[in-house]
This record gives structure tokens, C-alpha cells and sequence, in this order.
């Protein structure tokens, strides 16, 4: 009885510890958007806010480090929307790897629906990451010589074939990776009290992530 009570005790502190997690990390990337603004910081605030825009959208440029080697912006911003890309080939990986090792040492690997779980708590992590860099390259900058560039991206102009590419890419980012994880929970938030009223533990834990 006593360890069925410290068990009970170590899931209900899981839980806990990992939605304060969750909710710090929301926090951190609420305030980081707020380094996307135009807005003149105080001084003693700027440092926090460049610090927390770096974190969240994964913008080392104003820390100068540039030790990937990539320094062109349409690179720069084409890596940045193929991280959520990396997560979802590495998981896939990992699922398949688990199958062999299931099939030769006989043991249970990651299913499909933890898998599905694991990518829906690495987008849900990252949206407003992902949502930002989507967006980005309809943000541009005038300056006085006429010229109009991507605000986070300098150089490149906003007109001609480059910034057109810039534009499909991210109107792609966008709808795979933000509208379509959108559309995904809501269709599962709609499916929910049917599929848990008959028993369906896989959808139970593929969808984990959002209940």
C-alpha cells in the first residue's frame, strides 16, 4: 500500500514539474516575441528581451555567433524552417529503429502513437518559433534610399525573384506547421469525448500531449 501511495505521490510530481515546465517555456517565448516589436527598452530590459528573442527564434546573429559557417539570409532562413523538419525525420528514425530492435530482442520499442506524441509536445515547444520565422519575410524595412529588405533578414530585398522564393517557403512553413497543427488539435479536441468514451488508448496517447 505504502509504495502504491509513493508511486501515486512520483506521477502527481512528474505531472506537476513538467506543466511548471511548460508553463515557463510559454512564458519565455511570450516575452521573446515581444523582441520582435519596434519598441525602444530601457537598457536594463533590451539585453533580456535580445536574449529571449535569440532563445525563442533561434537567432544567434546578435550574439555574433556564427560558427555554423552560415551566413547568407536566404540560408540562414531556410535552416531555420527545416529545424521542425529535422525533429520529425529524427523521430520517424527512432520509431523505425525501434521496430528492428523490437523484432530482434523481442522487447516493446516507441510505437507510432507515442511517436505522434513526442512530435506534437516538440511543435506544441516550438510554435510560436516556428509561427514567427514563418512569418518573418512579410515584414520588411524601408530605408531612405527607397529600398524595402526583410526586417530580420537585411539582405535581401523585398521584391525580385529571391524574395519571392523567401515568400513561397514561407507560406509552405506556414501552412504545414502552423495552420496544420492547428487544424490537427482541433479536429482531435472535436474527436476526444467519442474516443475515450469507447476506449481508444492509442488515440489517448497520441494526443497526450494536448490532455
Amino acid at each position: 500500500m505504502w509504495n502504491s501511495k509513493a508511486q501515486h505521490v512520483e506521477a502527481a510530481e512528474t505531472a506537476q514539474a513538467s506543466l511548471t515546465l511548460g508553463v515557463c517555456w510559454s512564458l519565455t517565448q511570450q516575452l521573446g516575441a515581444l523582441g520582435q516589436l519596434r519598441i525602444d527598452w530601457p537598457s536594463e530590459v533590451n539585453s533580456l528581451i535580445v536574449a529571449l528573442t535569440t532563445l525563442v527564434a533561434f537567432d544567434f546573429t546578435p550574439l555574433q555567433m556564427n560558427c555554423s559557417g552560415i551566413r547568407d539570409d536566404k540560408a540562414k532562413y531556410l535552416a531555420l524552417i527545416l529545424v521542425p523538419f529535422f525533429f520529425a525525420i529524427t523521430l520517424i528514425l527512432w520509431w523505425g529503429a525501434g521496430l528492428v530492435y523490437q523484432k530482434i530482442r523481442r522487447c516493446p520499442g516507441m510505437s507510432f502513437a507515442h511517436t505522434v506524441n513526442s512530435w506534437g509536445l516538440i511543435m506544441q515547444a516550438m510554435f510560436v518559433t516556428v509561427a514567427l520565422a514563418s512569418i518573418s519575410p512579410f515584414r520588411c524595412e524601408s530605408h531612405p534610399n527607397g529600398v524595402s529588405t526583410v526586417l530580420h533578414y537585411p539582405g535581401v530585398m523585398c521584391q525580385g525573384t529571391e524574395y519571392t522564393i523567401m515568400l513561397t517557403l514561407s507560406v509552405s512553413s506556414t501552412l504545414l506547421f502552423v495552420v496544420g497543427p492547428t487544424a490537427a488539435c482541433m479536429w482531435c479536441i472535436a474527436q476526444a469525448p467519442r474516443r475515450f468514451a469507447v476506449g481508444q488508448d492509442g488515440f489517448w496517447v497520441a494526443t497526450r500531449f494536448l490532455f
